[in-house]
């Protein structure tokens, strides 16, 4: 018997994958408002965005480095499985937070809905 992943394994995988996206979003959440809060006052809007999204990027990697081993996602098709998951999930999070601040998409995509910041 082989050692590839079964859909029940795969389903494993997706629901930990689940809980760390969870886990994701809230970092990022919490790194966006302390970056709004101490760092755009500094330096600006596009630089703290730009910082942003360096260490953004590095926070996502450590975390999914730090529960890899725990999501069980061994084989190449489990761990492409667990990051559209997280493509899919982050893309209507980003597209549902938008919404609800009251940025239209094509706006919130070019400007990132400045008019709600200035009101």
């Amino acid at each position: 018997m082989g050692t590839r992943m079964t859909v029940s394994s795969i389903g494993g995988c997706l629901r930990r994958g689940l809980a760390v996206w969870v886990l994701i979003a809230a970092a990022e959440t919490v790194h966006g408002t302390m970056r709004a809060i101490f760092l755009a006052p500094r330096v600006g809007d596009l630089a703290s965005r730009q910082v942003g999204v360096l260490t953004g990027s590095l926070m996502i990697l450590l975390i999914a480095y730090l529960t890899i081993d725990w999501i069980g996602a061994r084989e190449s098709r489990a761990r492409v499985a667990v990051g559209t998951l997280w493509l899919v999930l982050m893309l209507t999070f980003e597209v549902a937070l938008g919404r609800a601040l009251g940025c239209p998409g094509s706006e919130s995509r070019r400007t990132m809905c400045p008019r709600k910041a200035a009101s």
